[in-house]
């Protein structure tokens, strides 16, 4: 079986993946075995189970850190104008 790579799925895709996971966790399933059904690795397993502890359900969504575009530009859009021409 040809592994999928989790972090080129939509953002719903993994929530879902790790909510599951959580729900085999709870249910007694092993990490080994729930990272196998959910093809998820341990180690996210692990740490999808440890938010819910922490947090319940919202703690288990993926947050991407992508910071919004035009943040952290040194210059002004003005300036990135002139720069452009």
């Amino acid at each position: 079986m040809e592994k999928i790579d989790s972090r080129k799925l939509p953002e719903a895709a993994l929530n879902e993946r790790r909510r599951r996971a959580v729900k085999l966790r709870l249910a007694g399933v092993s990490v080994r075995e729930a990272a196998r059904q959910c093809e998820l690795s341990a180690t996210t397993v692990v740490k999808a189970h440890q938010a819910y502890r922490r947090g319940g359900w919202a703690a288990v969504k993926v947050k991407h850190g992508h910071r919004p575009k035009g943040s952290g530009c040194l210059l002004a859009p003005q300036q990135a104008r002139e720069v452009q021409v």
